[in-house]
């Protein structure tokens, strides 16, 4: 046989046995034994034998320029393949005497990574002003990587964190010297050495060709970028190659030319790969390099060039180090790249994992090291890793998949539901459920507000063990999900857990970003400023959290932000700063704006996305609720009867929120017909019914059937009333079957109680008359009431209606009661048992702390007057808001006079005041970044914008002696509202702590400031955070009769009311006939 030649590939991902059976194999089947050749991605460590000489590739320019043309076509000596087996990766792999010197005279090493050859194939590029720039995704990070290795000064300019007068100040005097951060940066030195300014050039005669580059300043942007584009063109290269003669320039606004230094090279960096950005870049015919791809460390590369050593030094044994190379290769690689869409950042595991194993490995018996260290290097996998999924299920099918090459090595069984086990505390060798050992505890205080009541459930406390570890790493961390999956909530028990935890001499503080400081560049530059200049000064004694939540992509916040953790660089004072202040940062946005940050990757290098569930797929929807309605019996002391029944209640919430019928369609009419479906939330729906168990006590629910009829009452006001009133009959079919297979009893059986009392008050008023027939009574007209209720010790009275007559009356009479004493400012609203539930809905959140209301249904249908009447009732004050849509200042505006005027009133009595805010003819003139902020300040009220200090001190007596009057109603009558917080007596040196005075004043606003919305029903799925009420139009049999009755009431000096009634009733009647 003729001599064979045989090129061994990658011959240091081999093991000394691999080797062994090739050769043994070359052996037995070549003749004479072949010549060898043997290539290294990388120079091999161990000695080789003395018959096998190493020599380093040199490349040529010509093969180097092919080699690098194209990043996806890569030589398969320098392409490290993901499927090679890592465990057979050891530094004594190929076992050898000596080794001979090699040539140390080639200074060019073959690229290790296609990560590597493309950052050589763009550093190449620039280097020869072959390109002008990078695009796509991972432009950023893949241009600041190469260019960290020129030795050139590099200047990056964030478009986006700057309005453009401080890019280039505009001026109107002809021939003014240029002025602005971009002038700045190209002519550093403009002065003189006799300290006059250099003559403005407007033409260049020295060729740039010989020029050698000591600057490259590079521009980088997304939603700002175009609008200063075609300025800053003529700075980058062209395709045609006319900018190898015609050197940079610039055209100012008087129409001169301003000719940038010489030695200045510039290029663009554009997180983005298709659409607009791309089509303008093209139409100028400016090359660049499309980066759309992570070239970088994976999870294998990453363990062998950082983590290997790191965990060999924490094991201090072989064989441990070998488990876990296998451990890598066969579960860590393979999850890592299924789940690489949502997991980012794989070295974060390995920080995990190391964690997890310094707590774990000491712990260990020495006989049962090795099964310690594959469980809990399996359960961190599955735990981390589903934080980044919305889907847990995945997780745990991929991972049962990968775990099947090394279960005959575990010796426990990994459960199926592995996302739900963790290693006991107690003991290293024991799984325990989440639940059996919680990191986090709940928080339920009774004396609490209810927007402070924390339920942790065995998901969450997942969610929370591991971003807190993250925190503590020292990462940033982006909290991202939709809409109510409890996203605000989560970062207020990171909040708590952290500021519970930490030691005395560091304390821990977390500052929540308001919207309107968020709103304008100028602005939330020196929101930012102040903010790093707060960090700085007190890094030593306290840590920072910064949070932003609503964030969301076009904010000019993201820029700012992107900007620091990127550089160290912010805008303060008309300059650039520097800053090495740790600034730690927790952002919370929805999807659809995460979806933005994931396809820029805008903030992927330096934030870690945590995913929230949707509340849809949310398996902690039913624990949840069972724990609020536990925390309110608990709270009230309830008898344990009671508490037998709280599966039956969670379970009925949890399957009702999730009907079909609770949509709501759009339809958007143009050339096409387009219809939307919009679900109300079912995690918003179902804590809100939990929440309204906070209405029962043990005066109005004595036994189990009262706290059964209240909750069926409950259902209809949350959930019947926010659907289309044409469903509410399938709606209340549907609840009567849960309720008669979940309960003892049926629902009839429940509210026939009810209805007998009913029938006994009406037999008392009608006597002599014909005897009717007991009733039965429906869901919807089952209605609880404050009003002629009982008194009772402990809390407000809220008790069925049972006189209808006499309720309706009540009602009657405050509004006659208001007529009386406001001439001027009537209530045109007929009274009937029908409105009179209306007007008791608008009370029923009026008299709970910090809970709003959207009133949806046609215009003209009576609204206004059904809130009037119920802030009567309830002895609140109301006012009007009528909304700007022109702009953001006109509507930010409105906004901020309504409030301060409600602040003052709150400040100073002990009223609760209700904003009814009119949207019905301009909700789609606004948008909703704007309701999105006023949500944000609704839910946590914010008055450093409104209320000054010198206006906090004054009324800072009469806020004190409204506290005092609150707290002492609440410790003797029991006076206390559905999720009020618990008043407290204040002490007159509060009026010194500003601080302190301006906290009570935000918590009063929380728990009396109530906002009604007014909105067309198509719109109400935006408004789920509010109670929904949609008022159902009025029967056409039944307004012969409210008419006659309107007219009956009216005064003889009302005759133009009396005879347009009068018409009406004979255009009713004619209308019957024909009908």
């Amino acid at each position: 046989m003729a001599s064979w030649f045989v090129l061994l590939e990658n011959v240091d991902l081999l093991n000394s046995q691999l080797v062994f059976n090739l050769f043994k194999l070359l052996a037995n089947h070549a003749v004479p034994f072949p010549r060898l050749f043997l290539s290294s991605t990388e120079e091999i460590k161990n000695q080789l034998p003395t018959n096998i000489a190493v020599e380093h590739l040199r490349l040529s320019d010509h093969l180097m320029h092919d080699l690098l043309d194209d990043q996806h076509k890569t030589s398969p000596s320098f392409k490290f393949e993901t499927t090679t087996p890592l465990s057979s990766v050891r530094s004594a792999s190929i076992p050898t005497a000596s080794r001979l010197p090699t040539q140390m005279n080639s200074s060019i090493q073959p690229p290790s990574s296609p990560h590597a050859v493309l950052l050589e194939k763009i550093g190449t590029r620039i280097k020869n002003k072959e390109i002008s720039g990078c695009c796509g995704p991972m432009a950023k990070e893949t241009l600041k990587e190469t260019l960290n290795h020129f030795a050139e000064k590099i200047v990056w300019i964030y478009i986006d964190v700057f309005i453009r007068d401080q890019l280039v100040f505009h001026s109107d005097e002809f021939a003014a010297s240029p002025s602005g951060i971009l002038f700045e940066v190209l002519s550093p030195n403009t002065l003189q050495p006799n300290g006059s300014e250099s003559e403005r050039s407007y033409h260049s005669t020295v060729s740039t060709s010989s020029v050698s580059i000591n600057t490259i300043v590079v521009f980088y942007g997304f939603s700002e970028f175009w609008n200063i584009f075609p300025f800053i063109s003529p700075l980058f290269l062209k395709k045609d190659g006319y900018s190898a003669q015609t050197p940079p320039f610039l055209t100012l606004d008087d129409g001169s030319t301003y000719w940038p230094q010489e030695n200045v090279q510039f290029l663009m960096c554009i997180p983005d790969e298709e659409g607009f950005h791309l089509n303008t870049v093209k139409k100028f015919d400016i090359p660049f390099h499309v980066v759309n791809e992570n070239l970088k460390m994976d999870m294998t590369r990453s363990w062998r060039k950082i983590w290997q050593r790191k965990f060999s030094e924490l094991f201090n044994k072989i064989s441990l180090t070998e488990i876990m190379d296998e451990l890598v290769d066969r579960i860590l690689s393979p999850m890592s790249s299924h789940f690489s869409e949502t997991f980012l950042w794989p070295s974060t595991l390995f920080e995990v994992i190391y964690q997890d194993l310094t707590e774990v490995i000491p712990l260990s018996r020495t006989t049962s090291v090795n099964d310690t260290l594959r469980i809990t290097v399996v359960l961190a996998t599955a735990n981390f890793i589903s934080i980044f999924s919305d889907e847990q299920k995945k997780v745990e099918t991929q991972l049962t998949k990968n775990l099947i090459s090394i279960r005959e090595k575990l010796s426990i069984q990994i459960p199926e539901d592995v996302c739900n086990w963790k290693i006991s505390y107690q003991d290293a060798s024991k799984l325990v459920r989440w639940e059996e050992e919680p990191f986090c505890q709940s928080s339920i205080d009774k004396d609490s507000a209810i927007g402070n009541i924390m339920i942790v459930t065995p998901n969450m406390d997942r969610l929370l063990f591991y971003s807190i570890r993250l925190l503590s790493f020292g990462h940033n961390i982006l909290v991202h999900g939709p809409p109510y999956s409890r996203k605000t909530m989560f970062v207020k028990m990171i909040s708590k857990y952290l500021s519970t935890t930490s030691n005395g001499d560091f304390t821990i503080e977390f500052l929540w970003l308001d919207g309107k400081s968020r709103v304008g560049n100028d602005v939330a530059q020196k929101k930012f400023a102040s903010i790093v200049d707060t960090c700085e000064k007190t890094h030593q004694s306290k840590q920072l959290y910064i949070v932003i939540d609503r964030f969301s992509f076009t904010e000019p916040l993201l820029p700012i932000i992107e900007f620091f953790v990127d550089h160290k660089t912010y805008w303060n004072n008309g300059k650039l700063c520097k800053s090495d202040a740790q600034i730690r940062m927790i952002i919370v946005t929805d999807e659809e704006d995460y979806a933005w940050l994931h396809k820029t990757k805008a903030l992927a290098s330096t934030f870690i996305g945590i995913a929230m569930p949707p509340s849809s797929k949310f398996k902690d929807q039913k624990p949840l609720v069972q724990s609020l309605i536990a925390a309110n019996f608990t709270a009230k002391s309830f008898s344990s009867e009671y508490h037998h029944i709280l599966e039956s209640f969670s379970s009925c919430i949890v399957e009702i929120v999730r009907k079909p019928y609770l949509v709501c369609r759009e339809t958007e009419t143009s050339i096409t017909i387009r219809t939307f479906q919009k679900s109300l939330s079912s995690m918003a729906l179902a804590t809100r019914l939990a929440k309204s168990f906070f209405f029962a006590f043990p005066d109005n629910c004595p036994d189990p059937n009262a706290l059964l009829r209240l909750f069926i009452h409950e259902s209809a006001r949350v959930i019947g009333d926010a659907i289309d009133p044409s469903h509410r009959p399938t709606f209340s079919r549907d609840f009567e079957n849960l309720i008669d297979e979940n309960f003892n009893t049926t629902q009839q059986a429940i509210l026939k109680h009810i209805a007998q009392i009913s029938d006994n008050e009406e037999d008392e008023e009608e006597e002599g008359t014909e005897k009717k027939t007991s009733t039965t009574i429906d869901m919807f007209d089952l209605i609880y009431s404050e009003v002629d209720a009982h008194d009772v010790v402990d809390g407000l009275s809220y008790e069925p209606v049972v006189d209808r007559v006499q309720f309706q009356r009540s009602i009657e009479n405050f509004l006659f009661e208001h007529h009386r004493n406001h001439p001027k400012d009537r209530i045109r609203l007929f009274v009937d048992w029908e409105t009179s539930g209306w007007v008791q809905r608008v009370m029923r959140v009026i008299r709970q702390a910090s809970e709003h209301m959207v009133l949806t249904a046609t215009p003209n249908s009576g609204r206004t007057q059904v809130v009037k009447a119920a802030c009567v009732a309830c002895n609140a004050t109301m006012m009007h808001m009528q909304v700007d849509a022109t702009c953001y200042d006109t509507f930010i505006s409105r906004w901020e006079y309504a409030l301060s005027r409600a602040i003052s009133i709150i400040a100073n009595t002990n009223q609760h005041v209700v904003i009814l805010v009119h949207l019905d003819f301009c909700y789609e003139k606004v948008e909703p970044r704007w309701m999105e902020q006023i949500k944000l300040w609704i839910e946590c009220p914010n008055t450093q914008y409104l209320v000054s200090d010198e206006q906090l001190h004054a009324m800072g007596e009469q806020l004190i002696e409204c506290e005092k009057n609150l707290a002492t109603q609440m410790q003797t009558i029991g006076l206390r509202l559905p999720g009020q917080r618990m008043c407290k007596y204040l002490p007159v040196e509060t009026l010194k702590e500003p601080q302190a005075l301006r906290k009570v004043l935000e918590a009063r606003i929380f728990d009396a400031l109530h906002v009604m919305f007014l909105v067309d029903p198509q719109f109400k799925s935006d408004f789920s955070w509010c109670t929904i009420f949609h008022v159902p139009p009025i029967e056409k049999s039944k307004l012969l009769s409210k008419v006659t009755k309107i007219v009956s009431d009216c005064k003889v000096d009302e005759a133009a009311q009396i005879i347009v009634t009068t018409f009406f009733i004979d255009y009713i009647q004619t209308t019957e006939k024909v009908s």
